[in-house]
């Protein structure tokens, strides 16, 4: 049996763990990884390739300090969808080269691997093992395929000093797909030399060749990274690859922005599934680095590392890095901020250890290690913090968010993307400057936008068994209205400087179209709604930027800039209500036949405090007197 050697917890300067290792857990956790390894295949689905990660979530979990139940857990979740371990092959039908990259021989592998750490040569030290398989065998383009999961894998085994795992990463990068050599094996040569460019400066100028733009499509099929390679990709990631400085810290800081760092202002948070690896095998990269004898290995292992980064950061769209967003604008719901935690990071990583898709875990322990090892200082060191509780904020509630599938770098992806509704205003207001001016254009008065929210409320309603569990409100019919200027939080003397703005403001009347139906979301639920056509979002968009320009010009500061996606919002849901299927019901109902949800000529936007009942109404220049009274 392989055990988890309790020297190991604190043997390696390059690995941190947090508190509540125990004999207990390891103990636990060594008695289930050896269950994992006797009983199933590395992969849990041959066809598609995708990897049993019992161990990865067993070793993450373990190394935040998870009990012993929590394990137990883990494991008994994981196993519902494992593949049973195939019968070892006939001597005769193995062949360690000829069978490289097939799943049918990966127990053949796991045996021939056994004999090999133990055989007179290794003597049972994992990392002259693997650092002879990846440098002389030809391995280094194996242990990176797969999305990275063999040189997790092996990770794992230098960090625990876990035999099981070391024989367990060989296999697997025996068998698993073999597309990356053309790329990594260029970096398995002594000739290499330093570029001069950091990371972010290769990202920039790879975002600008329009070499990229004829190589991957949004619309190609799956998996974009082979047909990138198909097309030729392969040398110009190898070209900008060469052009990198070599360093670990600018490799970890680049593997953990090409995923984070490519959310978008003003739309919910999405994180890509393949991108996601790249920084989930950051923090390996240090413990496999030092782990290396040799000085050339370990500069052979960084660069071909980050060669494999830009590789999945082109495949997956070569998305724009909202670095200043992420860092500075980014705005943590409250529920991960934990304002009354000493230690923020805490319920944090207890909460994540929550989540089934161990990915997410991984991917705060990632967070977590750079947190500790980034050498950089003051404002030059990434906030670690608020891009782990961004990554909260973008799966949780489990079930409900997800990885993007799709690939996050193209513009077609965001469009599927709810913008992010505002939170009630008044709950962030401080005491004194309690008002928020509303801003609307009212809906009630048009009979045709009144008799459709009806029908459209009753579909929302009728989609549920029991509309109270996941429904919070359908829209009052009362108060169907059009948001157009987000005016929060402000005291009396600046929202009377605001009203004057609005009633001197001239604009003229124009046609208000709805031709789509969506939900967005904010950080507490989701809100059904009807879209204002491109067209009269456009016109819409240039009012609120003169309203917003001409209150700016008077020495007021928009809290909250108005994006796009102007709406009417039809009813506000739980995340567990069927939001996906309900659009697109809707859609079938009001916009394919008719191609608009509802359409009026607008005379008049309203403006109310929140703190009063009185309207104002601020009228369009060109409207006759009887559109201005019963506007």
């Amino acid at each position: 049996m392989y055990t988890l050697p309790s020297d190991a917890f604190v043997k390696n300067v390059d690995v941190y763990h947090l508190p509540g290792i125990t004999p207990e857990t390891i103990e636990t956790c060594s008695d289930l990884l050896q269950k994992n390894h006797e009983k199933n295949h590395v992969f849990f689905n041959l066809r598609g390739g995708f990897h049993n990660h019992t161990a990865h979530h067993l070793l993450t979990a373990l190394s935040l300090g998870a009990s012993s139940n929590t394990l137990k857990h883990i494991y008994e979740q994981q196993m519902k969808i494992q593949l049973p371990l195939a019968p070892l092959h006939k001597e005769q039908d193995f062949d360690v080269q000829k069978c490289l990259g097939d799943d049918n021989y990966y127990h053949d592998y796991l045996e021939f691997f056994k004999k090999e750490l133990n055989n007179e040569k290794y003597q049972g030290n994992i990392e002259d093992l693997i650092e002879d398989y990846v440098f002389n065998h030809d391995y280094l383009g194996l242990i990176f395929a797969g999305a990275y999961h063999p040189f997790i894998h092996l990770g794992y085994a230098v960090e625990f000093q876990s035999k099981l795992m070391a024989i367990e990463g060989l296999a697997m990068a025996s068998v698993d797909r073999t597309i990356l050599k053309d790329i990594v094996n260029h970096f398995n040569d002594d000739s290499n030399k330093d570029g001069d460019k950091t990371a972010l400066d290769i990202i920039e100028l790879i975002v600008k060749d329009s070499r990229f733009d004829e190589k991957v499509f949004y619309t190609d099929a799956r998996p974009k990274t082979r047909i990138f390679l198909q097309r030729g990709g392969a040398p110009l990631i190898v070209e900008y690859a060469r052009m990198w400085k070599c360093d670990l810290n600018d490799a970890r800081r680049a593997a953990i922005l090409i995923n984070t760092a490519a959310i978008r202002p003003k739309k919910a948070p999405r994180l890509d599934f393949f991108l996601m690896h790249s920084t989930t095998s950051s923090l390996f990269l240090d413990i496999m680095v030092h782990s290396l004898k040799k000085k050339e290995n370990q500069l052979k292992l960084i660069r071909a590392k980050f060669a494999v980064d830009l590789f999945y950061y082109v495949a997956r769209g070569r998305p724009k890095l909202n670095l200043n967003y992420l860092c500075n604008e980014y705005p943590v719901s409250k529920e991960h901020l934990y304002i009354d935690a000493s230690n923020p990071w805490l319920p944090l990583i207890d909460k994540c250890l929550t989540h089934p898709d161990e990915h997410v875990t991984k991917t705060i322990r990632a967070l977590i290690y750079a947190d500790k090892f980034d050498n950089a200082q003051g404002q030059d060191k990434l906030p670690y913090l608020k891009i782990a509780q961004m990554v909260m904020d973008a799966l949780f509630p489990a079930g409900k968010k997800d990885w993007a599938q799709e690939g996050i770098g193209w513009d077609e992806y965001w469009q599927t993307v709810p913008y992010v509704s505002p939170q009630e205003p008044k709950q962030d207001c401080l005491a004194e400057s309690q008002i928020v001016l509303q801003t609307f254009i009212p809906l009630t008065l048009d009979l045709s936008f009144l008799f459709k929210a009806i029908k459209a409320q009753r579909i929302i309603k009728s989609n549920v068994e029991d509309s109270a569990l996941s429904i919070i409100k359908t829209q009052s019919l009362l108060a169907l209205h059009c948001s157009l200027i987000y005016l929060d939080c402000y005291n009396d003397t600046k929202i009377k400087i605001i009203e004057d703005v609005m009633e001197n403001y001239q604009w003229s009347s124009f046609q208000l179209n709805f031709t789509d139906m969506g939900c967005n979301v904010d950080n507490h639920q989701a809100y059904l709604n009807t879209r204002a056509s491109q067209s009269s979002s456009l016109v819409l968009e240039n009012i609120v930027h003169d309203l917003e320009a001409a209150i700016t010009a008077r020495g007021i500061r928009i809290k909250q800039s108005k994006g796009g996606n102007f709406h009417m919002t039809l009813a506000t849901v739980k995340y567990q209500y069927p939001s996906d299927c309900i659009v697109s019901q809707l859609k079938q109902k009001f916009i394919s036949l008719s191609n608009y949800f509802g359409s009026k000529k607008v005379c008049c936007f309203w403006t109310k405090k929140s703190d009063g009942w009185i309207i104002k109404r601020h009228f369009a220049q060109d409207c006759s007197i009887f559109e201005k009274l019963i506007c």
